[in-house]
């Protein structure tokens, strides 16, 4: 019934929705020697639970709910009330914002969870909780974050300071300055540098806008542009390394494509090449998936401009004038070449295109055909590829579907339940170690045959076995946790994928469904590539 009642401790559950996931071991203790001698004082609030059915569901007070458990209490005092789910998040962030211990990235979690589900306004925020909008705004971008840093806010490693730069940038460039610097074994690392220090390395990975190849018009107001955060900055620079460069390469591409239907306007077919000590792999990608080959220089021997010759110091004028006479005659030879039919070269490297440049071959004796069988096997790779991207993308979707709905509550796994925990375990456990309890298992062997072997090759094991599997993967992953490396593997994403369709049916095959029909939209579009080229 509503209201205050006396409820048995274990008909009670704390919520899935608390985003408060740290509670201090001593605190609690010490909260738990109170409770053992004078009870709780305050009941906690609890509502009906929506996952076990007759059970309740914490609101407010999930510390004195751990700690009356600590002090083994049977019962514990609990109002009683029926609330949305809405409703109840309200309370809980309310709650949680309200506690003197509250961490940075607790505030910044909650602070958004405000705004996202109970459309509640920045301005709002500060009256409702005393704080200035700019204090709001900061905890804010602190979900901006990558995981790895979020952890070292909450672990007091690093000052929300540092989180305040960071958040800054793009998550890539994130992940690649927490494995560089933020690792504690790190001879380089960054942990203990101060925020003004930390500013000006961060500084020097970012770009000018002024090496931009595209209009930065769009720039202005992004928050990766240095001066939406300091108003007062010397020089515009993005912060998000990989958006500019991913921008340059599209417009570098447009260009190839602008030069390429120029030239072939009038007739006349180019050659796009590039140096192996200035490759561009991306760039040149993008420019082939237009159909437009690209060769390494080694194919053809280029003629490009000669430079002027600059006067050495002291220099003799019969020596300076004899170089000046070289340069002449390469020079008229350069420009003569177009008079001969020798084909155009354009010129593909970082950051740039360059059409100075001449292939040492005539039109009549260039042979262009393989070229387009070469951009045929390209496209074709990359249409296998999208298979793949699509085994991923559904993979790490329903990834997150374990972390968004709530698991059924069932007694028993189902036989292929069993079968893929086994699996799990045996790849938790490493082929050395699982080996000395069953020598002639041939699951390395399997895994190359598919998922459907693999299944075959673990159904076997009978009970006994399975015990001693889940003894030694219990030893293996206490022993060894936080230290393996995940490396993706398809047998292991399929396993997965049918695990998952085991445990929420629906969920997996509309997820599987979409992914499918994003890949087969971009297949279809390499095909008409393909078509395009063998006409």
């Amino acid at each position: 019934m509503l209201g205050i009642n006396i409820i048995d401790i274990t008909e009670i559950h704390p919520s899935p929705m608390n985003h408060r996931t740290v509670f201090i071991e001593e605190s609690l203790q010490e909260l738990a020697n109170s409770i053992a001698t004078q009870g709780v004082i305050e009941p906690i609030m609890v509502r009906p639970s929506k996952i076990h059915e007759g059970k309740y569901e914490i609101v407010c007070g999930e510390r004195r709910y751990r700690s009356s458990m600590i002090a083994q209490q049977s019962t514990i005092p609990a109002m009683i009330r029926d609330l949305t789910d809405d409703e109840a998040l309200d309370i809980m962030i309310t709650e949680n914002l309200q506690r003197r211990d509250i961490s940075p990235m607790e505030e910044a979690v909650a602070f958004l969870q405000l705004i996202e589900r109970r459309k509640i306004t920045i301005s709002e925020l500060a009256a409702r909780f005393g704080k200035s909008e700019i204090y709001i705004r900061n905890r804010l971008r602190l979900n901006e974050l990558i995981d790895e840093f979020r952890a070292l806010i909450k672990k007091d490693l690093i000052p929300v300071s540092h989180g305040l730069e960071l958040c800054k940038l793009d998550a890539k460039i994130q992940q690649d300055l927490y494995n560089s610097h933020y690792q504690e074994d790190n001879w380089n690392s960054w942990l203990t540098i101060t925020s003004k220090e930390l500013v000006k390395r961060i500084n020097n990975i970012s770009v000018d806008f002024e090496d931009a190849l595209f209009s930065t018009l769009d720039c202005e107001k992004c928050t990766f542009n240095s001066r939406y955060s300091d108003l007062f900055c010397d020089k515009e620079k993005c912060t998000n390394k990989f958006c500019f460069e991913t921008k340059n390469v599209a417009a570098l591409t447009k260009k190839a494509l602008k030069i390429s239907n120029k030239l072939g306007a009038d007739g006349i077919k180019c050659v796009f090449f590039q140096h192996s000590y200035a490759k561009d792999n991306v760039l040149s990608e993008s420019i082939k998936a237009t159909g437009i080959p690209v060769f390494d220089a080694d194919f053809y021997d280029i003629e490009c401009p000669p430079n002027y010759p600059e006067r050495y110091n002291n220099e003799a004028d019969e020596n300076y004038a004899k170089r000046l006479t070289d340069y002449q005659k390469r020079l008229d030879r350069y420009e003569k070449l177009p008079e001969q039919g020798y084909v155009p070269a354009v010129n593909v490297y970082k950051d740039n295109l360059d059409t100075a440049y001449y292939v040492r071959q005539k039109q009549k004796d260039l042979n262009f055909a393989n070229s387009h069988e070469e951009t045929v096997k390209e496209l074709l790779k990359k249409k296998d590829r999208e298979f793949e991207l699509e085994l991923i993308n559904t993979f790490d979707d329903l990834k997150q579907v374990f972390n968004l709905f709530p698991l059924p509550d069932k007694q028993k796994l189902t036989p292929l339940q069993n079968d893929i925990l086994c699996y799990a375990m045996l790849k938790q456990i490493g082929e050395s170690e699982y080996h000395r309890i069953l020598p002639n298992l041939r699951l390395d062997h399997a895994e190359k045959q598919g998922v459907e072997r693999v299944l075959k090759v673990i159904q076997p094991l009978n009970e006994k076995m399975r015990f001693k599997i889940t003894m030694l993967f219990i030893k293996v992953t206490l022993s060894n946790y936080g230290l393996n490396n995940q490396l993706w593997r398809r047998t292991e994403a399929e396993v997965f994928l049918r695990f998952a369709g085991t445990v929420y049916p629906d969920q997996t095959e509309e997820t599987q469904k979409i992914r499918k029909q994003k890949r087969e939209k971009r297949i279809a579009s390499i095909d008409e590539q393909i078509n395009s080229l063998k006409e």
